[in-house]
């Protein structure tokens, strides 16, 4: 999709134009620049989109190495781990005794587990 970057002497010819045709033609004048307008910015933001694909495509997540978003959530869910695995202790401690609190502990290092195997997962697709 080739269009011609408009310059300033596109927008002066067009006011020229209308200077010379009359206020009849205006709206023409202004629809037909607002349509090589929309082309250009159009063909702008295309070849932009493709400069960064192309970027992506050199420089693939599995070269970039670990994800930042994904290492943030594996962060902050073993924080919350921590932080709930505390009251969780201390009800199962007081209603099942210690066999509780190794089953609460076992299942928040099973959640834990399972969020670090996706997450890793993730890392290792293109």
């Amino acid at each position: 999709m080739d269009a011609p970057d408009l310059s300033k002497e596109d927008l002066q010819a067009a006011l020229a134009a209308r200077r010379e045709l009359g206020e009849r033609y205006e709206a023409a004048l202004v629809e037909s620049f607002m349509e090589r307008l929309d082309r250009a910015v159009e063909a702008r933001a295309q070849a932009r989109a493709q400069a960064q694909v192309a970027e992506r495509d050199q420089h693939p997540p599995a070269a970039r190495g670990r994800d930042w978003a994904a290492g943030q959530g594996q962060f902050w869910l073993g924080v919350t781990s921590l932080v709930m695995g505390f009251p969780v202790t201390g009800v199962a401690g007081m209603t099942a005794g210690v066999p509780g609190v190794v089953i609460s502990w076992a299942g928040i290092a099973a959640v834990n587990l399972a969020y670090a195997l996706q997450a890793r997962r993730s890392w290792r697709l293109p």
